[in-house]
């Protein structure tokens, strides 16, 4: 994780969301890589795609981050972009509310 954290400026929207649900999944809660996933997060918002959302949303649910301002922009995110949910999205993001 220390590699991760330490190129995580250079993550684009894809990598954030594998790296953070690998974590997850695992439910591996590394607070400097998941600070780190966050930041990158915020400042790739614009990239993401539903599913990247969906996936980074679930990620935080599961490693039990909730009042973070940048899993709240996720969220916002995500409802803002509802039309465009696939199924899977749907179930993973009212899955972590």
């Amino acid at each position: 994780s220390a590699s991760a954290v330490g190129r995580s400026s250079d993550f684009r929207a894809q990598e954030i969301a594998n790296v953070s649900w690998s974590f997850a999944r695992l439910r591996l809660k590394d607070e400097p890589l998941l600070e780190a996933m966050l930041k990158a997060a915020e400042e790739h918002l614009h990239e993401f795609t539903t599913q990247n959302l969906s996936n980074t949303i679930w990620a935080c649910a599961r490693l039990e981050v909730s009042n973070h301002p940048v899993v709240e922009r996720l969220a916002s995110s995500s409802f803002e972009r509802a039309g465009e949910l696939r199924a899977q999205d749907v179930c993973s993001t009212m899955w972590s509310c």
